[in-house]
């Protein structure tokens, strides 16, 4: 790569980040959230923008270039910058802004020494400055990513636009790891198998930081960096922050979606609200499974909406329509192209790995099936001793969880595994998660909820 194509390929990359910002700040102009929470989200949001610009040009049949994407992108947040400055409730509210859910103040005992302080965040930057240091200098090399995801990407970017998608490997999946790839080839003016990764490092340390974020307003500094350090303690977690597979990006959206909504419930901060919705919706244009995660946000964000006493009728049905009608629309996007133009128009079902496949039998299964799964999380190592500490958390199961935040994201990770035992025992996917096809599959479905996991592991060490 040259210097100039260098150069473009790193403002393609902050195309998408300032057109998130952007967004986050109009959304959120009334009360918007701290700073350093609204930049992990950026990546996220201007990365879901402009996939879904992108598949939008190619459903228009518009060429994809640096200008019909770039400078859209562009102008769109120019005029979300504009509307947030504007806002004539913006200057008050930043000063009237509570930090929710506001931390304790760390007593004496949960202060590090400064030794122990350098220990940890040297294990920390050590394993940040290896991850990208690979993340950059491995080019796309296992089988997924290159037959699946960087092949599709190429095409967009030698085709300039959406071919015919039934003629794409796996064409029922969303587009949008492979549009950003595109996009990254398309800023640097040539094709690489290592460049189009570069996205994946601003995704990760989106979602590192906003872990951090997470779990430093709810607990303390101390649990924040020890929160860090056990999400990096975990191999799978590294290996995948390093690759071109949509799982790491998967989780990216699924998990921070749930951050938000605990934000939303502590607060009541309407920014939290809107925001989650949108990080729901753009999840499910990552991958199939998306779709399903999206069932279990709207479950959590229904028990928060009519369990929390201060709203009344009308506030639920607000929050209802803040969060359904943006998630669900983003949602249904991709899937009624997929049934107009394909399933209706050309008479073409694209159901791969989403048919049923149930038969009665599949109960004697089910002991197979819990085996593979406490192995995967147990003894296959990818996942140090998080899963262990996670489970213990669960016990005595007479305690009762007083920090609310605890109690909704067990609830989620226990709507997380369920669903991962339905979608083997009633789809054709059983062979992939729980058969002899299971090789990486399963795994790669734990990592999508798997730092749900480290912060019931923080939040019930501190109460």
């Amino acid at each position: 790569m040259t210097g100039i194509n260098g150069i473009t390929s790193a403002i393609g990359l902050l195309i998408p980040l300032w057109a998130g910002w952007s967004l986050c700040s109009f959304l959120s102009r009334e009360n918007p959230p701290p700073w350093r929470i609204q930049l992990s989200l950026s990546y996220g949001v201007g990365a879901g923008l402009l996939s879904l610009w992108m598949f939008t040009l190619g459903i228009l049949h518009i060429p994809f270039s640096r200008l019909t994407i770039g400078f859209p992108l562009l102008g769109f947040s120019l005029i979300c910058l504009i509307a947030s400055k504007t806002n004539p409730t913006n200057s008050q509210s930043k000063n009237t802004f509570v930090r929710e859910p506001a931390s304790p103040t760390s007593s004496g005992s949960e202060l590090l020494r400064p030794w122990q302080a350098g220990v940890i965040l040297s294990y920390i930057a050590i394993n940040v400055f290896i991850i990208i240091w690979q993340t950059l200098n491995v080019p796309v090399h296992f089988f997924d990513e290159l037959a699946t995801i960087a092949f599709k990407a190429k095409i967009f970017f030698y085709e300039r636009g959406l071919p015919d998608l039934s003629a794409l490997p796996h064409s029922p999946y969303p587009l949008m790891v492979p549009f950003l790839q595109s996009w990254t080839a398309l800023s640097a003016g040539e094709w690489s198998d290592l460049s189009i990764k570069t996205g994946a490092v601003l995704c990760f340390l989106s979602f590192l930081w906003m872990q951090y974020e997470f779990l430093k307003r709810l607990t303390s500094r101390t649990h924040a960096l020890a929160g860090v350090a056990l999400l990096l303690s975990a191999n799978l977690f590294c290996v995948h922050a390093t690759t071109a597979y949509q799982d790491f990006t998967m989780m990216y959206f699924n998990c921070t979606t749930l951050m938000l909504l605990v934000f939303w419930h502590a607060s009541g901060n309407l920014s939290y609200l809107k925001l989650s919705s949108l990080m729901a919706g753009f999840g499910t244009f990552v991958k199939l499974e998306g779709t399903a995660y999206l069932l279990i946000h709207i479950f959590v964000f229904m028990i928060i909406n009519y369990s929390r006493a201060p709203y009344n009728r009308q506030q639920k049905l607000k929050n209802l329509r803040l969060f359904i009608v943006p998630a669900v629309g983003i949602c249904l996007m991709f899937h009624l192209y997929k049934i107009i133009c394909y399933a209706w128009l050309k008479g073409i079902a694209l159901t791969e790995k989403t048919r049923i496949d149930f038969y009665w039998g599949k109960i004697l299964l089910v002991p197979h099936m819990i085996k593979v799964f406490l192995y995967n999380i147990f003894l296959t190592g990818n996942w140090n001793l998080v899963w262990l500490l996670a489970a213990l958390s669960f016990f005595p199961l007479r305690r009762k969880d007083k920090n609310q935040a605890v109690v909704i994201i067990k609830t989620a990770l226990i709507s997380y595994i369920a669903l991962y035992f339905g979608v083997g025992f009633l789809t054709e996917n059983y062979v992939w998660i729980f058969g002899e096809s299971n090789i990486t599959g399963a795994s790669r479905l734990i990592l999508h909820y798997f730092p749900l996991a480290v912060l019931v592991i923080v939040l019930d060490s501190y109460k």
